[in-house]
């Protein structure tokens, strides 16, 4: 049985490639942590060692930033071939960024690809976040599901907007026939 950690050096970090759901959007989640060389700032993305039959290469990824929620673990996905669980924050926002045809997103997410029950390589894992970060071809916020009246939100925000900005457009009757 293969396990999801290997040991990385400390000039390392971990990529995700997060395979796609291949146009089943409630399929289950699969990833891979590959090993990545965080390279000197004057390379783009992070040098990802791939596993034998494979290439070497220079790899762009995305950083994914998530609010925490709950702590509770009560999300299922496959890593490396081993059952692994997440938070609910991280696991919407894998089944939100995953492509859906054969097509695989190089990620970086704490939660995952930082040992999180190994306590001296989470504290040099910290030392290069913000490299990371700075290396990412971008990086995602995600602040949870979109909640069912977001809509509205939106709606309710852009007159408040509009209002505060000097526009004549806030009245309370037109507020009240978007935020019902």
């Amino acid at each position: 049985m293969s396990k999801v950690y290997s040991p990385i050096k400390p000039y390392q970090t971990r990529l995700l490639r997060l395979h796609s759901d291949n146009d089943t959007p409630d399929a289950p989640l699969i990833c891979d942590l590959y090993p990545a060389d965080i390279l000197h700032t004057k390379f783009e993305g992070l040098g990802v060692r791939a596993p034998l039959g494979e290439d070497d290469h220079i790899a762009e990824y995305e950083a994914l930033s998530y609010a925490w929620g709950s702590p509770e673990k009560t999300k299922s996905i496959t890593c490396n071939g081993v059952g692994f669980l997440l938070t609910v924050n991280p696991f919407q926002a894998l089944q939100s960024l995953r492509f859906s045809r054969n097509a695989t997103r190089y990620l970086w997410v704490d939660a995952i690809c930082i040992n999180q029950d190994d306590y001296d390589e989470k504290g040099v894992q910290v030392r290069h976040i913000l490299q990371i970060y700075q290396k990412a071809t971008k990086v995602i916020a995600w602040l949870g599901a979109a909640p069912e009246d977001l809509a509205h939100d939106l709606a309710a925000a852009s007159l408040f907007s509009d209002h505060y900005k000097g526009k004549p457009s806030m009245d309370l009757d037109n507020f009240k026939s978007v935020y019902r």
